[in-house]
């Protein structure tokens, strides 16, 4: 449980740093004084993963406000907007689109369904979106889409193998 909430807690917070370093790398040099970088969350909040979901949903706000409250990139301040999808890959779209006119520069969802089919337009929108599940569609070709997490087929065999050197009942 434990290593759980640090992986979502890391993966947050690599979020917040390539945000933060990509907003301060750009410019002509002159120092960006008060920014607010806007991330945008479409996620289930009141579909039938938004029970699993709470844990994610609560990781990216604390995060933001911690940054925040404790200035630890220097003039820049961190909002994040929430979407709504419930779980319907019909809300995916009208979603990016309210996240955008909501000022967000970054995408952020721990659906897969949500990461595949807004694919095609964080390349067209040169847009990041950062997925927390890992899918073969997204995977190959790369572009836009940033996966926090790796093929489950490369965890299969070493999972097997411990599994079959610690437990005397696997057969």
């Amino acid at each position: 449980m434990r290593t759980r909430w640090t992986r979502i807690a890391v993966s947050c917070l690599m979020i917040l740093t390539i945000v933060a370093a990509l907003s301060l790398s750009c410019g002509n040099g002159e120092e960006k004084v008060g920014r607010t970088i806007v991330i945008g969350h479409i996620s289930d909040m009141s579909g039938p993963a938004a029970t699993a979901l709470i844990p994610i949903n609560y990781a990216l706000k604390d995060l933001a406000k911690y940054y925040n409250d404790n200035n630890l990139i220097s003039g820049v301040r961190f909002k994040v907007v929430e979407y709504d999808a419930r779980y319907d890959p019909s809300r995916d779209i009208p979603g990016w689109g309210w996240i955008k006119s909501k000022g967000a520069i970054l995408g952020f969802t721990a659906l897969p369904t949500t990461a595949e089919t807004l694919k095609p337009f964080a390349e067209t929108d040169k847009m990041p979106l950062w997925a927390l599940s890992y899918s073969k569609v997204l995977d190959y070709p790369p572009g836009w889409v940033f996966l926090a997490n790796c093929p489950n087929r490369n965890l299969i065999n070493p999972l097997l193998k411990w599994i079959s050197e610690n437990d005397p009942d696997f057969p």
